[in-house]
C-alpha cells in the first residue's frame, strides 16, 4: 500500500470517528433533555402600555411533574408586532423589562402544582414598562400589539445542583 493510500484510509477513518462521536453526543444531549423536568410560564400585562407606565408581571408557573423543582432563572422579553416595528416602535428603545434579581432565586415549585409569583413572594420584582422618551417620537408604538415571551431554567429538587431544564412560554 502506498503512502497516499494509507493517508486516505487514515483520513476516512478519522472522518468516520468524528461523525460517530457527533451522533453519540447528539443522542446524549437528547437523553439528558428528556430526563430533566420543564415547567410552564404564563401571564401577561393587565393594562395597555403608555410612556412612563410600568407594571408588574404576576406570572403563573406550572410544574406538571411528580417531583418538586427549583427554578433558577426566569426571563421575560417584549416583542412588538411587525406593523408597529416597521413604523419605528422597537422593544429595545421603547420598552424595558426589569428581571427578577439574582437574590430572588431559587423559586421552589412543588410537584404537580401551579403558583403565581405573588404567592412565591416575588410579585413586584418582575416588571415591564414603556420608557418615556421626551426627545423621541413614540407615536409609532400607539396601538402596538405586544407579545411577552418567557424563558426559564429549573432543576429537579433532588438534583438541584446538577442539571437545568429550559422552559418557554408566551403571554399577551
Amino acid at each position: 500500500m502506498t503512502n497516499a493510500a494509507k493517508l486516505t484510509v487514515i483520513a476516512a477513518l478519522g472522518l468516520a470517528a468524528l461523525v460517530l462521536s457527533a451522533q453519540a453526543a447528539q443522542r446524549s444531549a437528547h437523553a439528558t433533555k428528556a430526563k430533566t423536568p420543564s415547567f410552564r410560564i404564563s401571564g401577561g400585562l393587565r393594562l395597555p402600555m403608555r410612556p412612563g407606565l410600568s407594571q408588574p408581571l404576576n406570572l403563573e408557573l406550572r410544574n406538571p411533574h411528580r417531583v418538586a423543582i427549583s427554578i433558577t432563572r426566569l426571563r421575560a422579553t417584549v416583542v412588538v408586532d411587525a406593523a408597529h416595528r416597521r413604523a419605528g416602535c422597537t422593544p429595545k428603545r421603547d420598552f424595558v423589562v426589569r428581571q427578577l434579581p439574582a437574590r430572588a432565586y431559587p423559586l421552589r415549585l412543588e410537584a404537580r402544582r401551579a403558583a403565581r409569583l405573588s404567592a412565591l413572594g416575588r410579585r413586584s420584582q418582575l416588571r415591564v414598562g414603556m420608557r418615556d422618551l421626551p426627545t423621541v417620537d413614540q407615536k409609532a408604538c400607539k396601538g402596538a400589539r405586544l407579545t411577552l415571551r418567557y424563558s426559564g431554567r429549573a432543576f429537579p429538587r433532588r438534583l438541584a445542583r446538577r442539571r437545568a431544564a429550559p422552559a418557554t412560554g408566551r403571554g399577551r
